[in-house]
Parts: C-alpha cells; sequence; structure tokens
C-alpha cells in the first residue's frame, strides 16, 4: 500500500499539524537543519513540527540538506544531525539531501561516510537525490534506502532500493500555507523501524520465511552479495531487484541475508559485508561447494536441505 508523504523546512512557515493530518498525510520527513554542526544552521522549524508531529502520532524521519565538499564535512553534517534528533523517536529513516551544485565529485564516498555516522548511533540511513544525480554521482550506493526526486507521473529510475519517490513540489496541503513538496513512499518504514504499522488500510500480510526461501530456490536466483566495489556480483540477479520490481517488498533481502548468516554463523544483521561472505565461503568449501561467497542455486539447496 502505497502512502502519502510531505517533506517540510522553515520555508512552509507554521504548519497546522493537525489539519496535516486530518488531510490523509500518512508521514513527514523534517528538515532539521543544512551543512555542518552549527546551531546558526539549524532549521527554525525543526523543534516545533518535530514536537507537532510526536504530540499527534505523524510518523516523521528527517533530512538535511549537505554542502559538504570533504569526507570531515560530510561526518560534521551526520553529527548535526544526531544533535537535533536526540530524544525523538523517529520513524523513517535520516536522509541525506544531495543536490548542492559543484559537490558532485566524491558524493559516494562522503554519503559513506555519513551513512556510516548515522548508522552507528542506531539510525536507519538514507539517501535523497534527483534522477540526474543518481544516474551520473551516485551509482554504487546500493546499501541505503533511496528517495528518488523526478517530478513527472511516473517515475523513470529503474535501481535498487526505492522506496520513495518525490513527485511533485508544488503539493498542496491543508494546513500548509503555499506549495510542499509530495511524496510516494513504497515501504511500511513504521512497522520496520519501530514495530509500529503506521495507517490502515494495513498493507498486504509480509510473506512468511518458508515463502521467502522456497521463492528464492524456485526462481533460481543467486543471492547477491555485495564486492569490494560496492556493486553486485557480475552474475548475481538481485534478490532485492526481485522484492522492489516484482513485489515491492524490500524487507526480503535483508531477511534473506539474515537466514544466511543464521546459517554460517555470523552475525545476524541483514547487511551482506565481508565477514558474511568468508563465512559464506567457508561453508561452500566445507559442504564441497564452489566456495564463491554467492549464495547460487546450490548452497541455497544446502543451506534450505530442499
Amino acid at each position: 500500500m502505497n502512502r502519502k508523504l510531505i517533506d517540510v523546512s522553515e520555508h512552509q512557515g507554521i504548519i497546522d499539524w493537525a489539519k496535516v493530518k486530518d488531510a490523509g498525510i500518512e508521514g513527514a520527513i523534517i528538515r532539521c537543519g543544512y551543512g555542518t554542526d552549527r546551531a546558526d544552521q539549524d532549521d527554525e522549524q525543526f523543534k516545533r513540527n518535530a514536537d507537532e508531529c510526536t504530540r499527534l502520532g505523524i510518523p516523521f524521519g528527517v533530512y538535511i540538506y549537505s554542502y559538504a565538499d570533504s569526507i570531515e564535512r560530510a561526518k560534521s553534517e551526520a553529527q548535526h544531525v544526531l544533535r537535533l534528533v536526540k530524544g525523538y523517536k523517529l520513524s523513517y529513516p535520516i536522509y541525506y539531501d544531495l543536490e548542492e551544485s559543484g559537490t558532485e565529485s566524491g558524493a559516494v564516498e562522503r554519503a559513506i561516510a555519513f551513512g556510516d555516522t548515522i548508522e552507528k548511533a542506531g539510525y536507519w540511513c538514507g539517501v535523497y537525490a534527483n534522477l540526474n544525480w543518481w544516474g551520473n554521482y551516485l551509482v554504487g550506493l546500493e546499501r541505503y534506502t533511496k528517495w528518488v526526486a523526478q517530478y513527472n507521473t511516473t517515475c523513470d529510475y529503474t535501481g535498487d532500493n526505492l522506496d520513495m519517490w518525490q513527485y511533485t513540489s508544488s503539493g498542496s496541503v491543508p494546513g500548509i500555507s503555499g506549495r510542499v513538496d509530495v511524496s510516494e513512499c513504497y515501504r511500511d518504514f513504521p512497522a520496520e523501524i519501530i514495530g509500529q504499522a503506521s495507517s490502515t488500510p494495513a498493507p498486504k500480510a509480509e510473506p512468511s520465511v518458508l515463502e521467502w526461501q522456497q521463492a528464492a530456490v524456485k526462481d533460481g536466483f543467486r543471492f547477491p552479495l555485495y564486492g569490494p566495489d560496492g556493486k553486485w556480483g557480475a552474475e548475481c540477479e538481485s534478490v532485492a531487484r526481485l522484492a522492489i520490481v516484482k513485489r515491492r517488498e524490500s524487507y526480503l533481502h535483508e531477511n534473506l541475508t539474515r537466514i544466511v548468516q543464521r546459517v554460517v554463523g555470523v552475525k545476524q544483521d541483514g547487511l551482506c559485508g565481508p565477514d558474511t561472505e568468508n563465512a559464506i565461503k567457508k561453508y561452500q568449501k566445507s559442504h564441497g561447494l564452489t566456495a564463491d561467497g554467492c549464495v547460487g542455486i546450490n548452497t541455497w539447496k544446502k543451506i534450505l536441505e530442499v
């Protein structure tokens, strides 16, 4: 079930959040600030917006507009966010807004540095950018949930992890004076992040673990692992793509990862890192399989004993 979200900043002025909620808006991404960790770069309406969403039970996440042109500044921008969100219960990720002209070069490395800091603090991290940035400057950020801006009747982005699409900057919502950005969200982040369904009607029931397993084996999908360059293995058809394109169930990849991690005996964090890959290779070698670190059909059959 797609959800209608808005993103706001001090530019929307004083928002009547009760009217926003009554209008059927199902969540918000609130700007907390811009640039490095300085109080004079905090969004003037962040605290009020966050307090009102908390009071009214409107699920929300945050974003920060980046001006960073170095790893150090990207880390400072992460600290800027962490200072402001302390004490709030976020139901959506923290998004890194990458669109500033002149900062294209090195954007991937800075996004990773930002994300590492955010995730180490226990929050979910996502990246926001327009279609041009995603296609030309942000290739390789598959570890993050993606928020794509394209003001159109459809979203033309075809990569993995597209969980939110900002389709207009000219929306009209009761309780907000003037225009506001509006997005469609394809993922029930509140249920995944804090274990609370965000709205009614309820989303489609999550398939059982057995159904995930059977689907992976039946379809012959190779289980993807990231290589050193952060990209999918050359011969790996992405289970995450299966989730996004065929089912819009982006939790599939993470849960399949956890199944594998449990069997091979590493931390079940849902992330396909080098520890998981090395453990898979050892498992494959000990079971007479090709030790390539990628869970293909034969490895799946051994893991599932089918």
